[in-house]
């Protein structure tokens, strides 16, 4: 089985949020894509520590996000994968999609079902303070 995972990131260093994001995604995926949408913090070398494959915007283009996904599920089509999995960057998976033989069961026993779209349970990563 082989998940492919994607999202679309501007920053997320200084807050933690793309750390927490990618470590919750390095569970359930084989490969992570980023498409980096112009960051001005240093996302170059925590992308490095989860092996992403990142296209690199030149600037903050949110409002391309079609075009940016787009782009992210035809290469990760390149990689055959049986599920492909779209997260939020200030989104981390909850409890149940932890453990990746329970991750791994349960989208087995989905394809036996002909199940063709699961809703992963996210938590979204917000400040303690306004």
């Amino acid at each position: 089985m082989v998940v492919a995972a994607f999202l679309q990131n501007y920053n997320g260093v200084l807050n933690s949020y793309l750390r927490q994001c990618l470590t919750s995604m390095s569970v359930v995926a084989d490969v992570i894509y980023v498409y980096d949408d112009g960051s001005t913090e240093d996302v170059k070398s925590i992308y490095q520590d989860f092996d992403c494959v990142v296209i690199y915007g030149r600037e903050n283009n949110f409002r391309h996000e079609l075009l940016h996904k787009q782009k992210l599920l035809s290469i990760a089509l390149r990689s055959n994968p049986t599920w492909l999995c779209w997260f939020d960057s200030d989104a981390i998976l909850g409890a149940w999609w932890e453990d990746r033989d329970r991750t791994e069961d349960t989208l087995a026993r989905a394809s036996q079902q002909n199940i063709d779209l699961i809703f992963l349970h996210n938590l979204n990563l917000w400040r303690d303070s306004w």
